[in-house]
């Protein structure tokens, strides 16, 4: 039988072969600071990578509008 080694988020973020592939993209965001976040799966061909926004802040869950 086959098997294959479970992918978990601290080891994607570091994995060289995601790196070297562009896979995520560096955003500033207000409160977390610099980030890696997943870029987009796809691209023109011959084209960087688009370029990505820190996610929106929201209000927290109850918080009076």
């Amino acid at each position: 039988m086959a098997a294959a080694e479970v992918a978990v988020p601290a080891g994607l973020i570091v994995d060289p072969h995601l790196a070297h592939r562009g896979f995520f993209s560096e955003v500033d965001h207000p409160d977390w600071g610099r980030r890696r976040l997943i870029g987009l799966p796809w691209r023109v061909a011959g084209q960087p990578a688009f370029a990505l926004r820190p996610p929106p802040l929201l209000a927290p869950v109850g918080a009076a509008r």
